[in-house]
């Protein structure tokens, strides 16, 4: 089977979540006999709007369209575009897949989804994150840090008009009337988006649950959890006394590092440090939260060692005694939990979102979301007893293998066609 999976942006340029387990499940279909191809969007080429080009990443080839947004002059540019849909058109009928897997469509078109079925195509979407239900991608809200836990648009409207004042104004009765239109029409694009998948992945449970809110059937929906390789990180459990307490990721306020940072300081040990790896991104335009960890750390040794290249990090990791993942929003999987299980290292993660999952598991250590002094408590568990801390690096076991992953997700791709045989352009 040939598979085009299609996402925002990818490997080398980004390297997020979702591209890596794109990689990894591209090569784990790979050693099943299927192959694959990637068409992305792309940003920060110097070409022009809507060029595309190839090149092959991994031994896969990937077809990169550009999008800066240079003609984002009204609201439904954010998410849909004849051009682009021009663009994934040709490639589908020159490349001639089997099915289409839609991993992220944010910087492309909702309509990609329309353009494949036209073509007779079977077509499969992972929920990856929640930008297909929040615009902004991480349902938490940018000033109070609070979860938005219920779907409001009366809410949305002016979260979403101060990132784009000018596309979604509400200065009087008539502009919000116009922009609360806007966004029904995004909601609506959405909708058909969905309605027009054969198939709806979700990475965990949680996140399979909380699209029933926007009015998406459950069992439409099935859960495939991501898997990992689990031999690139494999290493022994630490036998030196803990003292470097780290965390991996981008550096975002809805990540809660200043929530670690301040539970650290609240711990008041000395004798450990904090360890910071990865770069710290603006937040919706602001470039504070440097400044914010290094005043929530107080007088307690953080070392902010920016951003890192995902082949380092089993490097990074051996590094580390202690990983936390202390995200504010609901995280949909969490690879990094996973990542840490694996490294030997013990983790302690948010108890809430899809990390309660790896909670249960017995992978990560619980704490409350967003409380500095539970933090504090569970970091001290952890620290202070060493039972604990080997039956936490022991559950690494309940991390699913990339193959694991592969084959099942092939069973669903297998589902997913049915017997139609379909052929693009025939």
């Amino acid at each position: 089977m040939k598979i085009a999976h299609v996402l925002s942006d990818y490997l080398p340029a980004s390297r997020g979540g979702t591209q890596l387990h794109v990689r990894d499940l591209t090569r784990a279909l790979r050693r099943l006999g299927h192959e694959a191809v990637i068409f992305a969007g792309e940003r920060g080429s110097g070409r022009q709007d809507f060029a595309t080009a190839r090149d092959h990443y991994d031994d896969v080839t990937v077809e990169r369209v550009t999008y800066e947004f240079r003609d984002f002059d009204r609201f439904d540019r954010l998410y849909v575009h004849p051009k682009i849909d021009a663009r994934f058109r040709d490639f589908l009928v020159r490349e001639q897949p089997d099915l289409v897997h839609v991993h992220h469509a944010s910087g492309l078109s909702s309509r990609i989804v329309l353009v494949a079925k036209e073509l007779g195509l079977p077509v499969a979407l992972t929920l990856h994150d929640h930008w297909l239900v929040c615009p902004r991608g991480q349902r938490i809200h940018p000033e109070t840090l609070l979860v938005c836990e219920r779907l409001d648009r009366e809410r949305c409207l002016p979260c979403l008009g101060k990132l784009w004042p000018q596309l979604l104004p509400q200065s009087t009765d008539d502009e919000r009337l116009r922009s609360a239109a806007s966004l029904a029409r995004w909601e609506g694009a959405v909708r058909a988006m969905f309605d027009a998948c054969d198939v709806l992945i979700a990475p965990s449970d949680f996140h399979r649950l909380s699209f029933a809110e926007f009015g998406l059937a459950p069992e439409r929906i099935v859960t495939i959890e991501h898997g990992l390789d689990r031999a690139a990180l494999a290493a022994p459990a630490r036998t030196r006394p803990p003292k470097r307490i780290g965390f991996v990721g981008t550096v975002l306020p809805s990540k809660g590092v200043h929530v670690l940072a301040e539970a650290m300081r609240i711990l008041g040990r000395h004798d450990l440090e904090l360890v910071v790896h990865g770069e710290v991104a603006s937040f919706h335009g602001d470039t504070s939260y440097e400044a914010r960890l290094r005043a929530a750390a107080g007088s307690v040794p953080l070392a902010l060692r920016g951003g890192y290249r995902h082949e380092d990090l089993p490097g990074i990791l051996a590094e580390l005694d202690v990983l936390v993942v202390p995200s504010i929003w609901w995280e949909s999987f969490c690879l990094t939990i996973r990542e840490g299980a694996l490294a030997g290292l013990p983790v302690l993660a948010s108890d809430h979102g899809a990390m309660h999952e790896a909670v249960v598991k017995g992978i990560a250590h619980g704490f409350v979301p967003g409380d500095a002094q539970d933090l504090a408590r569970a970091l001290g568990e952890v620290l202070d007893d060493a039972a604990l801390r080997a039956r936490l690096v022991a559950a690494a076991a309940h991390v699913r293998s990339i193959d694991d992953c592969a084959r099942e997700t092939l069973d669903c791709y297998e589902r997913c066609r049915g017997q139609r045989g379909a052929t693009v352009g025939r």
